[in-house]
């Protein structure tokens, strides 16, 4: 099992949680940044994790597309689901207090 799994989604996700919670846009918008670009960084090494064993054929080709198309991968495997989610339960929690 890869190592980097479990920080490659828990970190990202704690974060955009945080953004969810904060009032003020300015920090949101970094907090969702900062999600995306650590999403990003983790899945390097990901990446590099499996395909360093010797019965993986390596070109190159999942590197380099983890390189230039990661962070699109996390804003939309975890950061939008994670923020909508989050969003909505908090417009539930304070719907049924009304």
């Amino acid at each position: 099992m890869n190592p980097y799994l479990i920080p490659l989604y828990g970190v990202p996700a704690l974060i955009t949680i945080a953004a969810s919670l904060s009032k003020n846009k300015f920090l949101r918008w970094g907090l969702l940044a900062l999600a995306i670009i650590i999403f990003w960084g983790i899945l390097q090494f990901c990446v590099i994790w499996a395909y360093t064993h010797p019965f993986n054929s390596d070109d190159g080709g999942p590197r380099t597309f983890a390189l230039f198309f990661g962070w699109v991968f996390g804003l939309i495997a975890v950061i939008i689901p994670t923020y909508s989610i989050s969003k909505g339960i908090q417009w539930l929690v304070r719907r049924n207090r009304k």
